[in-house]
């Protein structure tokens, strides 16, 4: 009896660990599931996840269809960086965000969608870490140099996104770098959390 309660306990923690975003996907965070299955340190965990993805490899899959970093670093490119600039005196968000763009990518967000043949809106979402981190410098150093230098107005504020933007391109260049708009885009991060769901149903086979 002691048996059975050991080999369906898991499960249940397997469970309860499970996440579900707003579309009804379900997806498991690794540190959370490290618990369940016993680890105490990350690192040990890691070459649990290794093992995974060889074998995830070794199947044909691909692993980033079930193995990501689910980053948060998105949602500042959708609304964190404005409440900044509007108390900033920004009024033309558009024109104040495409300036950002402008300065890192060379080019409007527009052409940047045009050029790398993804849809209105998913820059962000289909970025990979490099891109993502870029963009991450690009708004937090603005937002910083917004409040910082107490900068007001829609053309002083877009000036100062359009040369942190030109900054950090040429760090990039600096560092012999790929420019940004040379990146390939990535899977859609909302199809990288319903891939999520069949590596969750691999690992139910394993407790």
């Amino acid at each position: 009896m002691s048996q059975e309660i050991r080999l369906t306990e898991p499960a249940k923690g397997f469970e309860e660990t499970k996440k579900t975003d707003e579309n009804g996907v379900e997806y498991w965070s690794a540190r959370e599931l490290m618990v369940v299955l016993g680890y105490s340190k990350w690192q040990n965990f890691e070459e649990v996840i290794r093992r995974a993805k060889e074998a995830c490899n070794n199947s044909r899959q691909f692993t980033q269809d079930h193995f990501t970093d689910i980053s948060k670093m998105t949602k500042i490119g959708h609304g964190f960086l404005f409440s900044t600039a509007k108390e900033a005196g920004v009024s033309h968000f558009g024109m104040f965000n495409d300036a950002g763009y402008r300065g890192l990518y060379g080019m409007s967000l527009g052409e940047i969608e045009e050029r790398k043949g993804i849809n209105k809106g998913e820059l962000l979402d289909r970025a990979g870490g490099v891109e993502l981190g870029a963009n991450l410098f690009r708004i937090t150093q603005t937002e910083d140099k917004l409040r910082r230098d107490r900068i007001k107005g829609d053309l002083p504020a877009r000036n100062a996104h359009f040369m942190i933007g030109g900054k950090v391109r040429q760090t990039m260049k600096d560092i012999g770098g790929e420019l940004p708009e040379n990146l390939k885009p990535e899977q859609h991060i909302k199809e990288i959390k319903k891939n999520m769901k069949l590596i969750g149903k691999q690992v139910k086979k394993f407790l």
